[in-house]
């Protein structure tokens, strides 16, 4: 809520009576009057007390009223203040000077006493109204600026487009004039997205249809931007008006990519991880039959022992460096949709529509060959072979927990071969998978019953 205020007339006028008669005209109004004998005063008191309104004589000995005006309206708080000009000088030639000089309004001697208040309070009022806007807009502009947000208003029948300031930086306008042709905003669009713009204006123009849509912008490389319009129609029903906002969300799209990259890939080697893995199978899986996938589960062999004998830092680098071998044999392969690193040493590859199981051998064939020769990590020759299990879709499973399962199972399979191999799951490694979970168990509870040495008897030697 503002506060009103009693507002402030300086008088400039070296006749002393004039000063006295003003004075009396207002004292009974809520004016709170100050006065300058000449030019020169009427400046200082100008910089130090900050007026509402200026009254202001033309004619005066030291520095005459058209010099005064000018030095104000350059001054810092003087562009907006109301000045008006007292003068007997009844010529159109003294008025047109006056406005030149930055007067408000003028007014001629004699003065009529009694509209002087009148007059003075039009001019403050409207000077009130016009800075309460200019602040407004600066606001307005500022806000704009902080949130990368631009507004623009196109007349269609005209073909004139109004541009805030914001709205020109960000679509990388060059132009003095805010007032520019439709074709400057389509301009700044980047011609892979024009077409589609282009369409999106005119059914606003035709349809008055309201649009929201994403682009990048041409000027400025890479930049993202969200365009939004409404039609507004004229009062009258005549006419209507395009307004639209235009909004800089590069950095929001950065870091909703960086956000994604997070959630989705392994930061270690780039790949996808395992959720992504796991959204990628699950969208094969649900392609139905008649499109075979393979699922290629990837074991580095005792990856331990290279961490254990040159530490994670190597350890990590050859992780990086078969990633990159990884990728680079599998380039060329059209069936390869997902690389990723599900864990540790662990790695999985989601092959779709194959014409055949020979192409997923074909693929943990060539995997284990880019293997075969050594990896050199800061003068360390590193030496590691893979072993690999491969499921098929829908032979070995239709969901995501089976054929992952069932890989895994295929690939240990391989390791007890000797490692450095690849095999296709089979039903058989379930039930020797299950026997051996059924052997364990026993093992561990007659371990806890001390029964154990009873079935073996040399077990008890052992122990002691």
């Amino acid at each position: 809520m503002e506060v009103e205020t009693t507002p402030m007339l300086l008088v400039i006028d070296d006749d002393a009576t004039l000063r006295m008669l003003v004075r009396e005209s207002l004292q009974s109004t809520e004016w709170q009057i100050l006065e300058a004998e000449n030019g020169s005063a009427g400046l200082d008191k100008f910089e130090h007390l900050n007026p509402d309104v200026v009254m202001l004589d033309v004619l005066m000995p030291d520095i005459d009223g058209f010099e005064v005006c000018t030095k104000i309206r350059r001054h810092l708080g003087g562009t907006h203040v109301p000045i008006l000009v007292t003068t007997g000088l009844n010529d159109i030639e003294s008025i047109n000077k006056a406005y030149d000089a930055g007067a408000t309004d003028f007014i001629t001697k004699p003065i009529n006493w009694t509209l002087l208040e009148h007059r003075l309070r039009y001019i403050y009022r409207v000077s009130t109204l016009v800075t309460k806007l200019h602040k407004n807009e600066v606001c307005l502009s500022t806000a704009q600026r902080i949130a990368r947000l631009g507004s623009w208003e196109w007349d269609p029948d005209q073909d004139i487009v109004i541009c805030s300031r914001e709205t020109q930086r960000i679509l990388g306008i060059s132009s003095a004039d805010c007032a520019l042709g439709y074709r400057a905003l389509l301009e700044a669009v980047h011609p892979d997205e024009l077409e589609e713009v282009k369409r999106l204006f005119r059914r606003a123009a035709k349809y008055h249809s309201s649009f929201n849509t994403e682009h990048r912008v041409r000027a400025i490389g890479g930049r993202v931007v969200r365009h939004c319009a409404e039609v507004i129609n004229s009062e009258n029903g005549n006419g209507y008006t395009v307004l639209g906002t235009v909004q800089d969300i590069t950095t929001q799209r950065q870091v909703e990519s960086k956000i994604r990259y997070l959630a989705y890939y392994d930061t270690l080697t780039g790949l996808a991880n395992r959720t992504l893995f796991k959204d990628e199978l699950r969208k094969a899986t649900r392609q139905g039959v008649e499109r075979s996938s393979a699922v290629l589960f990837v074991d580095l062999d005792d990856f331990k022992r290279v961490n254990d004998s040159h530490g994670h830092e190597v350890g990590d680098e050859v992780l990086r460096e078969f990633a990159q071998r990884l990728q680079h044999c599998l380039r060329g392969n059209r069936d390869t949709t997902t690389v990723a690193r599900l864990a540790g040493d662990e790695f999985a590859i989601l092959l779709t529509n194959l014409t055949s199981a020979e192409v997923a051998a074909l693929v943990a064939t060539r995997i284990r060959d880019i293997v075969a020769n050594p990896f050199y990590v800061n003068r360390i020759k590193v030496f590691i072979s893979v072993s690999i299990g491969i499921s098929l879709c829908p032979e070995n499973g239709d969901t995501f927990d089976a054929l992952i399962k069932h890989a895994d199972m295929a690939m240990y399979h391989a390791k007890s071969l000797g490692k450095n191999n690849y095999q296709f799951y089979t039903k058989s490694m379930s039930v020797a998978a299950l026997r051996r979970l059924k052997l364990e168990s026993w093992l561990r509870g007659a371990l806890e019953k001390d029964e154990f040495e009873l079935y073996y008897p040399t077990f008890r030697a052992k122990r002691i």
